[in-house]
């Protein structure tokens, strides 16, 4: 990238088809290169809209949003960066999504992209369930208490069973991948395959009867443990479901992660599906 000038942008872009008036989730993540003193000084673009990202410097901060480094994962030499943005397509049907770097120092600079991935999936307005966010939902180290909120339109209660995989893509494989069953209180953790459920533990909360205690035992396998003595339901209300998960990874689970969240009522017939919802990097 020639920066002589003290300015300049540098970007990939790619439009996508789509149906006109839906409205998309958008999600967005690549890697770049090179390490992360040189990122903080030169800030990534993203992007994702239903017009082409204009093709001058002078529009780019009405045109580009930020994902400032600080969002980035280190891995090596590589930081990763992940952007999620709803898009409604106009009449042309079409969802420009880009990736780039805006140069601030003079001089010439070589950037490297790769990894560069792009998922676009409709949000259906007839589904009650929701998944909601977890917190923090970025950050880094190997033991941290999350809370995990979940939503149903027609009353907490009418969740079925709520998901979170921690990986570093969407596979159950080698994952720290729970799941809660409201109508029991009872926490599951998967199998290091992925496969099965290992035996579960009762959180207790606000809502589960005084005559059950939320069980010491923490569940674990090689990715994750979780303590059940420091787990509950934080609060079932209205709505919303929160969970308090006190978890620790283990050494071996080392690198960068993503939260994905999902949600589904007991008939299945309302299912969110798998949102990315935040990153960490376990350390």
């Amino acid at each position: 990238m020639d920066n002589l000038g003290g300015t300049g942008l540098a970007w990939v872009v790619r439009p996508f088809p789509a149906t006109p008036s839906v409205r998309y989730r958008v999600q967005l993540r690549f890697y770049v290169a090179p390490p992360q003193g040189e990122i903080n000084a030169d800030p990534m673009l993203v992007y994702a809209a239903p017009s082409r990202p204009l093709m001058s410097p002078a529009n780019f901060n009405r045109t580009f949003t930020l994902l400032r480094s600080q969002n980035a994962l280190l891995e090596g030499d590589w930081a990763r960066y992940e952007y999620i943005n709803e898009v409604v397509p106009d009449d042309t049907g079409v969802i420009w999504v880009a990736a780039g770097v805006e140069g601030s120092r003079e001089g010439f600079t070589n950037f490297f992209f790769d990894f560069v991935t792009v998922n676009i999936e409709p949000i259906s307005t007839s589904t009650t369930t929701t998944v909601l966010g977890v917190a923090p939902n970025s950050g880094s180290g190997r033991s941290q208490g999350f809370t995990f909120t979940f939503g149903d339109a027609k009353g907490w209660q009418d969740l079925g069973v709520v998901n979170i995989l921690i990986n570093d893509s969407l596979n159950p494989s080698n994952a720290c991948y729970l799941a809660y069953v409201p109508a029991i209180d009872v926490l599951y953790l998967v199998n290091d395959v992925g496969t099965a459920l290992l035996p579960g533990i009762l959180l207790g909360g606000e809502n589960t009867p005084p005559s059950f205690l939320a069980s010491p035992v923490p569940l674990s396998n090689h990715q994750c443990a979780i303590s059940g003595g420091d787990s509950i339901v934080l609060k079932a209300s209205g709505n919303a479901l929160i969970l308090s998960l006190a978890i620790t990874f283990s050494s071996s689970f080392a690198g960068g992660k993503t939260f994905y969240l999902a949600a589904r009522d007991p008939g299945d017939a309302n299912n969110t599906g798998w949102k990315p919802m935040g990153t960490w990097l376990v350390q």
